[in-house]
């Protein structure tokens, strides 16, 4: 579908490149005009902003006592990482406030299992996935080994609604609580949804800066084009189904 294959043909970067590459090579001042006119555009932290609230819209951090009692409380993965120690590889945590947010709305009573999403890692420390590593701090922050579940290892937002979903047909649940990122709820509630199970959202991790916009914000910055890149797949996706497939 579009906007799951279209950011690998147009990183921002690459096709600048090839435009620049273009320009050079054809003797062409034109491809070279947009291919700066665009590093202009991504390098904008007025531009990648105006992105994320588009991308955020809605999505507002939530107090437990505001979600809904469900069945489950779903964790979406790639909140770990390994790095180097002084005693050799180990896993840290890159994003613990979805950890942390899942813990904390089990504690609240308002699900009876929480289950972790294990991402893919590209280098591990031993054999353990993802979403077991993650059981282990949550064993570690209280919680009973009975009321964890995990995933298998998936590639995707959709790998990992498939996955949920034959965890939910096995213990016969229906309900959950997705936690994941603000600019990724959009399109991982719509996955989840897709695949049969409904979800109420918790977005935390947002990216939208609520301090008062200076004039460096209308300056180039390499963080804005590290932002751009990083949303451009949910920009796309967004856009896709809330114009062209509801339209077509």
């Amino acid at each position: 579908m579009i906007h799951s294959f279209a950011p690998y043909f147009g990183y921002p970067l690459i096709a600048i490149i090839l435009l620049m590459l273009w320009g050079l090579f054809a003797l062409k001042r034109t491809p070279i005009f947009f291919a700066c006119l665009f590093l202009l555009i991504i390098s904008s932290p007025f531009v990648s902003q105006a992105m994320l609230v588009y991308l955020e819209e809605g999505q507002l951090r939530r107090a437990p006592g505001e979600v809904k009692n469900a069945d489950v409380v779903i964790v979406i993965g790639g909140i770990i990482k390994v790095v180097n120690s002084s005693g050799g590889l180990v896993y840290e945590r890159i994003y613990p406030e979805r950890l942390n947010a899942g813990m904390e709305l089990m504690k609240a009573g308002k699900a009876q299992y929480l289950i972790f999403v294990s991402a893919k890692l590209p280098v591990k420390v031993d054999e353990k996935t993802e979403a077991l590593v993650l059981s282990d701090f949550a064993k570690e922050g209280g919680l009973s080994p009975n009321q964890i579940l995990v995933t298998p290892e998936v590639e995707s937002i959709q790998g990992a609604a498939q996955a949920v979903k034959e965890i939910l047909a096995e213990k016969d649940l229906k309900k959950g609580i997705l936690v994941t990122s603000a600019f990724e709820m959009f399109r991982s509630k719509l996955l989840f949804e897709s695949e049969g199970v409904p979800v109420q959202t918790y977005p935390l991790d947002s990216l939208v800066d609520v301090a008062v916009p200076k004039v460096i914000n209308f300056l180039p910055s390499a963080k804005a084009v590290y932002e751009f890149q990083l949303i451009l797949n949910d920009f796309i996706s967004k856009a896709y189904y809330k114009f062209i497939k509801k339209y077509w």
